[in-house]
C-alpha cells in the first residue's frame, strides 16, 4: 500500500512539471524601452522613446514630481499657440498627461507616433541643466483636426530628483513659424 502511494506521489509530480519553470508572460498593453534616468542624454531618449511608443506611464514619469523633487513642472507655450489656446497659461503635469492620454488615443494602435529631437546646445549649473532641443513631431492620426507634423525648438530646464534621476521641471516651447507648434498640439488635444 505504501509504495502505491509513493509511485502515485512522484507520478503526479512528474507529470505536472510542478518543480519546473515556466517561459515569463509579457505584460498586458504596450511597452518602452524606459531606463532610469541618470543621465540626461538617457531622459532625453526616454522622452522620445515613450512618445514612440505611445506609453503614457513612461511618458509622464519625464517629468518632475513633487514626491522627489521640490518643484513643480512648468511648460511656457510657443506665442503662436499661447493666444489661441489659453488653456496652456497654467499647464500643469496633469494637464501634460490628459494631452498625452488624448493623443494616444487618437492614434491607431498599430501606428507609431513619431518624436526626433535633434540636439542643439546644453548650459550646465550647479542645481539644474538646460538643454534645447530641435524636435519633429509625425502624430500618424487619421483625425483631420490634429496637425500631421509639428516642427519647433524646446528648451528644457532639468534637475536631479531625490533618486538621483534628471526630470523635467521646466519646458518652454518655440515656434519655427514654418509648421505648427508641439504647443498647438497639445492645445488642440487639451
Amino acid at each position: 500500500m505504501k509504495y502505491l502511494i509513493y509511485i502515485s506521489l512522484i507520478l503526479v509530480f512528474v507529470s505536472c512539471d510542478l518543480f519546473t519553470s515556466r517561459d515569463s508572460e509579457d505584460p498586458a498593453g504596450l511597452r518602452s524601452n524606459f531606463n532610469s534616468p541618470t543621465t540626461p542624454e538617457i531622459l532625453f531618449e526616454n522622452l522620445a522613446s515613450s512618445f514612440n511608443d505611445k506609453v503614457i506611464e513612461n511618458y509622464t514619469a519625464n517629468f518632475t514630481d513633487s514626491m522627489y523633487l521640490a518643484k513643480n513642472f512648468r511648460f511656457i507655450p510657443a506665442a503662436d499657440a499661447a493666444g489661441e489656446f489659453p488653456q496652456l497659461a497654467d499647464w500643469s503635469l496633469p494637464d501634460e498627461k490628459q494631452y498625452f492620454t488624448q493623443l494616444v488615443s487618437k492614434v491607431a494602435a498599430n501606428q507609431k507616433l513619431g518624436l526626433k529631437l535633434f540636439f542643439n546646445e546644453k548650459t550646465v549649473y550647479v542645481d539644474s541643466a538646460v538643454y534645447i532641443y530641435r524636435y519633429e513631431i509625425s502624430t500618424n492620426s487619421d483625425d483631420e483636426n490634429i496637425p500631421s507634423f509639428c516642427s519647433g525648438t524646446s528648451q528644457f530646464t532639468i534637475n536631479v530628483d531625490r533618486r538621483n534621476f534628471w526630470v523635467i521641471s521646466k519646458w518652454q516651447d518655440i515656434s519655427d513659424n514654418k509648421n505648427r507648434s508641439w504647443s498647438y498640439l497639445k492645445g488642440k488635444l487639451y
